[in-house]
């Protein structure tokens, strides 16, 4: 049962579910799911049972050995290029319209990218990844098709990013994605550009930036470092568990942090000696932490 938090986690959040929404339809606490995907505890059969038939998938799976770092999704179409790593490098990722962009780390010395969707075929030529590598830099871009719409893109195109982990610098993300999934990584600094609507970081330490066009929902599982949170005339809800210990601040033009629980307004719960940081930046902005 290793690795059945984990699963839980990624199936959790692959659906947009909440902890909140999650209990619910399986008609337990939210504590209850927060001891199962932290690993303080284990759910009975019943309950496994509800789990599997909820996420279309089985017991054996949800407790079997075997995990990767993907979103537990099947594709018709997959294409995947790998690139040696040799030494460290900062990673500058441009994309276009995504649905979902997972990035981890790996013990390997290759990088892998793979590009994966149900509805669009031939994904060779109609979403081709370009690197340039030039010393300590690694430009990676994806060139789509003009025969691909946007709104195919935005709908069914999903890229999952496997970077050495001996080997990362800084990463550098240009995107505008529906979901954004940063898993087991450690690094100096991680930094995304553009819009997305969910984030979630998963066994991530690091100086993460995050500048979005649009209002974004942020998890934060297992987040040790400073989280920066940059908009203009936008909300960002950070989920945190409970237990967890960081400290916030406010930088801009009429910026304002906020605190709930189970969705009721409470006082501010932060600790001020706490070595995690959340900081909003910009202007008519505010940040809500909930948990």
């Amino acid at each position: 049962m290793n690795n059945f938090a984990d699963k839980l986690y990624d199936l959790r959040t692959a659906h947009n579910m909440s902890q909140e929404s999650l209990a619910i339809k399986l008609n337990v606490s939210r504590q209850a799911i927060t001891k199962w995907e932290t690993g303080k505890g284990i759910p009975d059969i019943d309950n496994l049972m509800n789990i599997a038939h909820l996420f279309n998938t089985s017991i054996d799976e949800l407790v079997s050995s075997e995990y990767t770092f993907q979103d537990g999704q099947k594709y018709l179409f997959e294409s995947i290029t790998q690139y040696d790593i040799r030494e460290k490098k900062h990673y500058d990722i441009t994309l276009t319209d995504t649905h979902a962009v997972y990035v981890t780390s790996t013990d390997s010395e290759k990088l892998t990218i793979s590009v994966a969707s149900n509805t669009i075929s031939n994904l060779e030529n109609q979403c081709k990844i370009r690197i340039d590598d030039t010393r300590d830099r690694l430009d990676i871009n994806l060139i789509t098709s003009q025969e691909v719409s946007k709104e195919q893109l935005k709908k069914d195109l999903t890229l999952i990013i496997t970077i050495p982990q001996n080997y990362i610098y800084q990463v550098e993300l240009h995107a505008t994605s529906h979901k954004l999934t940063l898993g087991n990584m450690d690094t100096e600094k991680i930094e995304y550009t553009g819009a997305v609507s969910y984030v979630t970081l998963d066994n991530v330490t690091t100086h993460c930036e995050i500048d979005s066009r649009t209002d974004s929902d942020i998890t934060l599982n297992r987040f040790e470092g400073k989280l920066d949170i940059n908009q203009i005339n936008n909300t960002t809800r950070v989920h945190v568990p409970d237990e967890y210990m960081f400290t916030t601040s406010k930088k801009g033009i009429d910026t304002s942090i906020r605190y709930e629980n189970n969705g009721k307004q409470v006082n501010d719960y932060s600790q001020e000696d706490a070595t995690t940081q959340i900081s909003i930046n910009g202007i008519h902005s505010e940040l809500i932490i909930t948990k």
